[in-house]
């Protein structure tokens, strides 16, 4: 059995080369598919010693997220159920729908330097969980697909939309003092406790789905709207942008706001990616994102729990009950 599993797309086999050497060179066992023999009967090679791994290590790059990417996102799969996957990306990429929850490690532009933090990281978490141990927090800036708080709803983007509401309660919590400290501008005549919630972007390539986003969005407004700090633009409102092209300082002068918050759906099948951003109006600038991929079961489940989630979210961040009565 092999401490390390290495599955990549063939592709990126001069890339993933020098990782494999430094996982030798480290003293971890390491096995990827330049160890399968001539002849042999690959496939149920590589089924055997991915089951075998203490570890498997997913390269995420633009080869593998691609639509021949079917191998790794398979063995990717199976790692995700045993509990030992270790994803890595070495190209500025998404991982795939369904592998969003999971941390992923960077290593772009990485040339094989075993002193360099990011392959510590790796390194680190490699021993872990080869070991059956706790996996360490990174120390390297480590790119983080959001891992949700709320691990038990099991529908498209609450945990998205919950974190975003959560952003926005912080940055208006104490608008004057938050806004000076972060850098914010806050200007332009708009008040710095003043949010928008711009309708999420249906990007299923169905317009069928749109009652799904705008579902969310109208939600959020809702939520938000109880939050008493908080100056939020009625749906009226804010719904005339739905697909505007306008600039969020645009958007935002027209509206009288400080800040905009958006976002996109993505579905395909049984899985939704949600992603929400928090903007400055008058810059531009995105202050905080998050992207969650979710299993659809129920969709209206998501809408209907929003505000008893947000309400612990909301507290998290220091809003008590008599602030955020939700």
């Amino acid at each position: 059995m092999s401490d390390i599993f290495l599955s990549y797309k063939a592709e990126d086999r001069a890339r993933v080369k020098p990782l494999a050497d430094a996982f030798v060179a480290e003293g971890l066992s390491v096995w990827w598919d330049v160890h399968i023999e001539g002849g042999a009967a690959w496939r149920e090679s590589i089924k055997r010693e991915l089951e075998a791994a203490a570890c498997v290590v997913v390269v995420w790059s633009a080869n593998s997220v691609g639509p021949a990417g079917d191998f790794v996102r398979d063995e990717a799969s199976h790692a995700k159920r045993r509990g030992v996957s270790l994803p890595v990306a070495i190209d500025a990429v998404e991982p795939p729908l369904g592998f969003g929850q999971q941390q992923v490690l960077g290593l772009i532009g990485w040339r094989g330097d075993r002193r360099d933090p990011r392959f510590a990281d790796v390194l680190a978490a490699a021993r872990a969980i080869v070991s059956g141990g706790p996996r360490p927090v990174p120390t390297a800036r480590a790119r983080k697909v959001g891992r949700p708080p709320l691990g038990g709803w099991r529908a498209a983007g609450l945990a998205a939309v919950v974190l975003a509401l959560a952003a926005g309660a912080i940055l208006v919590k104490a608008p004057a003092r938050l806004c000076a400290a972060a850098g914010l501008s806050c200007g332009g005549g708009a008040a710095p406790n003043s949010v928008a919630v711009l309708p999420f972007a249906n990007l299923s390539g169905d317009a069928a789905q749109d009652y799904f986003s705008d579902g969310l969005s109208e939600e959020l407004i809702s939520t938000l709207a109880r939050v008493k700090p908080l100056h939020v633009i009625a749906r009226t409102s804010s719904f005339k942008f739905k697909g505007s092209k306008e600039d969020s300082a645009t958007i935002g002068a027209k509206l009288g706001v400080a800040f905009l918050l958006d976002g996109s759906v993505r579905r395909d099948g049984e899985l939704v990616r949600v992603s929400a951003q928090l903007a400055d109006a008058k810059t531009g600038f995105e202050r905080w994102s998050q992207t969650y991929d979710r299993d659809m079961k129920d969709i209206f489940a998501v809408q209907s729990g929003i505000a008893q989630a947000g309400r612990g979210s909301l507290e998290d961040f220091g809003c008590s009950a008599a602030t955020s009565p939700l």
